[in-house]
């Protein structure tokens, strides 16, 4: 939230329309360490980094901690398009504005977003989530199963919502940013009306936000849905350790 680990706060997306120009092709390295200095930078001309090393275990995907460590002045840039007609959306900038660790809370956007500490959603610019959505769990491990139960409210609505979610795969995924190891999960749902929810996102360990996300939302006895697909352009965080 907008991979963010993702469920936007109104359970249908909306986004405005772009130019249509060609995705941003990127790559990525961590910076030398230094005072103010990035440890992790993705972005176009930059060789890429490997984000996460192969399992020491060859019968297992392994077991990692999320191990998301926010700073101020993370940032993420995301290409958004709509999931069923493929129309491009404006890219999504998101910067990390403010840190509080004891409250668990993330200010982004100077406010517009506001996530817990794993990332999850909080509050969006069209509403927010009581308690945060629990899309990312504090560990990743294959076959790993949680359920994750809020009431999503903003100006006009409100809704309870219901997800099942499940690691189901340690897999390659490319984006524009470049190709990376990551994990799959995976969750379905639905919403207090009736609307079935479906999310698809993909995490690496100690990297802060997703690198890519698929949302859709279908609504009861309607035959059109509604979808999002979220991909990363470009990072850069603080404070990072390859997982």
């Amino acid at each position: 939230g907008d991979i963010r680990p993702f469920v936007p706060a109104a359970v249908v997306p909306a986004a405005s329309p772009s130019s249509s120009a060609a995705p941003v092709m990127a790559s990525a390295t961590p910076s030398p360490v230094g005072k103010a200095q990035p440890q992790l930078e993705i972005g176009a001309g930059l060789p890429l980094p490997v984000l996460m090393r192969p399992s020491l275990n060859p019968s297992s995907a392994g077991t990692y901690a999320i191990n998301r460590r926010y700073s101020v002045g993370d940032e993420v840039v995301y290409a958004e398009s709509d999931l069923t007609f493929g129309t491009r959306f404006a890219d999504r900038v998101q910067r990390v504005t403010r840190v509080d660790e004891d409250a668990d809370r993330i200010e982004v956007n100077n406010g517009m977003y506001v996530w817990d500490t794993l990332g999850n959603i909080v509050k969006t610019e069209k509403g927010s989530n009581e308690p945060a959505n629990q899309t990312v769990p504090a560990e990743l491990q294959i076959g790993r199963t949680w359920s994750s139960r809020f009431r999503n409210s903003g100006p006009g609505f409100s809704n309870e919502i219901y997800f099942d979610f499940k690691v189901t795969a340690r897999e390659s995924v490319r984006v524009p940013a470049g190709e990376f190891d990551s994990f799959r999960l995976e969750g379905e749902g639905f919403t207090a009306n009736g609307t079935h929810l479906s999310l698809r996102i993909w995490l690496v360990p100690g990297l802060n936000f997703q690198l890519k996300s698929e949302f859709v939302a279908r609504p009861i006895n309607v035959v059109a849905r509604s979808g999002e697909l979220r991909e990363m352009i470009s990072c850069r965080q603080m404070r990072w350790n390859p997982a």
